[in-house]
């Protein structure tokens, strides 16, 4: 069993609850981001967390719009990780890798 664990705060932009789970949208300054689902309904396991690469952009009226990027080393889609730490070390190396674009 997993113990309580967290994933980081760092760079997150928001969180809310979707899907009878929870999704937490993190932002990097250059465009680049992360949409990390807890879907209860489509992963019955205990802890499962599905992760996708952001782009992000603003129209001229400032509304923020997200898009799925494709164009990465780190996945072509979106990558399932079945602990919040594997999950998070997953973020925490996106970071990395994503900042140096």
């Amino acid at each position: 069993m997993e113990k309580e664990s967290k994933l980081t705060d760092e760079n997150l932009f928001f969180e809310q609850e979707i899907y009878g789970g929870i999704q937490r949208v993190y932002c990097l300054p250059n465009g680049y981001g992360l949409s990390v689902l807890n879907d209860k309904r489509l992963y019955p396991r205990p802890v499962a967390w599905e992760i996708a690469i952001l782009k992000i952009s603003e129209d001229l009226d400032g509304t923020v719009k997200f898009a799925l990027a494709y164009n990465t080393e780190l996945t072509k889609g979106f990558k399932v990780f079945e602990t919040t730490e594997e999950a998070n070390e997953f973020i925490l190396k996106a970071f990395d890798v994503l900042g140096k674009l």
